[in-house]
C-alpha cells in the first residue's frame, strides 16, 4: 500500500502589534507651583555680571599696579621701617583713582537699575559720586590687608623693606587672583540696587530676587517679607549689598520673571 501524505504544517502565528508605552499626559504647572517659583535676576543686569564685571577688572587691575609700583617705591624710598599712614594714599584719594575704572559699569548698572522700575532712562542720571563712593568700598577690603602687611609682622625695627615689598606685593597679587571679580560683583549689585532705590517711592514694596543656590539668613528673611523702599534693609544696611557676596536684589514686579 502507498505511504499516507504528510499532514501540512500548521502556519506560524502572526507576531503581536508592538505598543507604545503610555506615558503620562504633561500638566502645566498649576497657579499655586507658578507663584512658588522664585523671581529671576533681570536679564540686563545678568548681561552686565557676563560682560561688563571682566571688563571693569582689567581696568581695576590696571589702577591695582600702579597703585602698588607707587607704594613700593615710596617704601623702598622710605629711610627704616615705614608706617601705613605714610607710605598708603589716603582712602578719599583711592576712591577717586578707583572709581576712575569702576564709572562705565558703575553707571551701566544704576541706568539698568532704574530702567528695570519702568522709571525714564532720559536724563541720563550722575553716577560719578556713586562710583566714588562704591570704589571707597572697594579698595577698603584691600586696603585693610595692605595696612596689615606694612604694619603688622615682626616688631617695629626688627624687619626690613625687602619683607614689607614682599608681603605687600602678595596682598595685590591675591586681590587680582582671588577677589577682584567676586568684589566687583558685589559692586555692580550694589549700582543696581541703588537705581531700583532711587526710581521708586519711598515705600513701594518690592520683590526680593535671591539666586538659586540660596543666600544668608538675613538676605532670606528678605525674600520671605520683602522690605519697603526707604526704610533701611534688614540687618540694617541703608541699601543693598549688606557684606561681601550678599546677592539679594530688590526689584520691581516689572523687573523679575518667574521661572
Amino acid at each position: 500500500a502507498a505511504p499516507a501524505a504528510a499532514a501540512p504544517a500548521a502556519p506560524e502565528p502572526e507576531p503581536e502589534p508592538e505598543t507604545e508605552p503610555e506615558t503620562e499626559p504633561e500638566t502645566a504647572p498649576n497657579a499655586s507651583e507658578a507663584e512658588a517659583a522664585p523671581p529671576q535676576l533681570p536679564a540686563a543686569l545678568a548681561a552686565l555680571l557676563a560682560t561688563a564685571v571682566p571688563k571693569a577688572a582689567r581696568k581695576a587691575k590696571r589702577v591695582a599696579q600702579d597703585e602698588q609700583n607707587a607704594i613700593l617705591d615710596a617704601v623702598r624710598r622710605h629711610r627704616g621701617r615705614p608706617s601705613s599712614d605714610v607710605v598708603l594714599p589716603a582712602l578719599d584719594v583711592q576712591a577717586e583713582q578707583w572709581a576712575d575704572a569702576v564709572a562705565d559699569v558703575v553707571a551701566e548698572a544704576y541706568a539698568a537699575g532704574r530702567a528695570s522700575t519702568g522709571a525714564d532712562p532720559d536724563p541720563a542720571p550722575e553716577t560719578h559720586d556713586l562710583a566714588v563712593e562704591l570704589a571707597g568700598g572697594l579698595v577698603s577690603s584691600l586696603r585693610a590687608r595692605l595696612v596689615a602687611a606694612i604694619d603688622d609682622g615682626p616688631e617695629l625695627g626688627a624687619d626690613t623693606n625687602p619683607g614689607i615689598i614682599e608681603r605687600v606685593s602678595a596682598r595685590y597679587r591675591e586681590w587680582k587672583t582671588q577677589w577682584a571679580e567676586s568684589e566687583l560683583s558685589d559692586l555692580v549689585h550694589a549700582a543696581h540696587a541703588r537705581g531700583v532705590l532711587d526710581a521708586v517711592g519711598e515705600g513701594t514694596v518690592l520683590h526680593w530676587v535671591t539666586p538659586p543656590d540660596g543666600c544668608s539668613p538675613d538676605c532670606a528673611d528678605n525674600a520671605l517679607e520683602p522690605p519697603p523702599a526707604g526704610p533701611p534693609f534688614p540687618p540694617g544696611a541703608p541699601a543693598p549689598p549688606a557684606h561681601p557676596g550678599w546677592r539679594g536684589l530688590p526689584a520691581t514686579s516689572e523687573a523679575v520673571s518667574v521661572s
